[in-house]
């Protein structure tokens, strides 16, 4: 562990020009535009997951069910980390860079455990397939999700759009208008053995509270506020079998919240 963070700290300070793998990316323009419009949207509305460290085991699939990983809600965001008795997460004392720096590079990226000393981190690619509406995903892609019923919001949303990175690896979904906006990101990590990952947001975290839905599953929720404590958004986070859903609202009552976190059929992630 000590490795991992001496690794985290120094990729901190040392992030490298932007870099693009030729053999790692098929469309250059796609991804550029992607790139673009998520990060505007990121930018502007302060609700998304904005930096993402993963240190991650991976060796067959484990048969280990991972409903019992922990949910601890850090400054500014929050750390999952796969439950077991020689677990170890990110330790407590590592503080999560500006979101804004993240967003500079373009996503998210991960750090392996045993990385040499003094050796930078490159820059991570990801292969993205976007959806504009959650109709297209839903009738061609295969990634399982549990995604809300827009009529449980209650709003009209004028754009909506689903990214699909790595082949399911992550799923991001962005309902949204002038008003308000929701954000879902889902990560699957069955094919991990043990993980730890931390997600950061702009603003600080309060108010952490659990919230148990109608299946009998506690989602783990709090709020990131401004420099005036005004609520900025409100955030809930749950794992489920071996994938980690992060929810961002913003400009939506407690209740309408509440109400779709309650009702959100989770039992999806128990049948694949």
């Amino acid at each position: 562990m000590d490795k991992f963070q001496d690794a985290y700290r120094e990729a901190i300070k040392e992030l490298p020009e932007f870099q693009m793998n030729a053999d790692c990316v098929q469309d250059e323009l796609h991804h550029a535009r992607m790139r673009r419009q998520r990060r505007k949207y990121l930018a502007a509305r302060g609700c998304a997951a904005a930096a993402l460290f993963l240190l991650c085991g991976v060796g067959t699939v484990a048969a280990k069910n991972y409903r019992d990983s922990i949910v601890r809600v850090s400054d500014n965001g929050f750390v999952i980390t796969s439950a077991g008795e020689d677990q170890e997460g990110l330790p407590d004392d590592v503080d999560l860079p500006d979101p804004a720096s993240i967003l500079n590079l373009g996503g998210a990226f991960s750090i392996e455990e045993g990385i040499p000393e003094g050796e930078l981190l490159e820059a991570y690619e990801p292969e993205i397939e976007e959806y504009n509406s959650i109709e297209e995903f839903l009738a061609g892609s295969d990634v399982t999700a549990a995604i809300p019923d827009r009529a449980m919001f209650g709003e009209i949303f004028t754009n909506e759009s689903v990214d699909v990175i790595d082949e399911g690896r992550e799923l991001h979904v962005y309902l949204y208008n002038e008003e308000a906006s929701f954000f879902m990101m889902q990560s699957d990590n069955r094919d991990c053995e043990s993980y730890s990952s931390a997600t950061s947001y702009m603003g600080q975290s309060s108010n952490e509270r659990g919230f148990t839905n109608s299946q009998g599953l506690q989602y783990v929720m709090f709020d990131t506020v401004n420099e005036k404590r005004e609520i900025e958004s409100v955030h809930a986070v749950i794992s489920v079998n071996g994938r980690d859903l992060a929810f961002t609202f913003q400009g939506f009552e407690e209740d309408t919240i509440e109400k779709l976190l309650y009702t959100l059929d989770l039992s999806v992630y128990f049948q694949n």
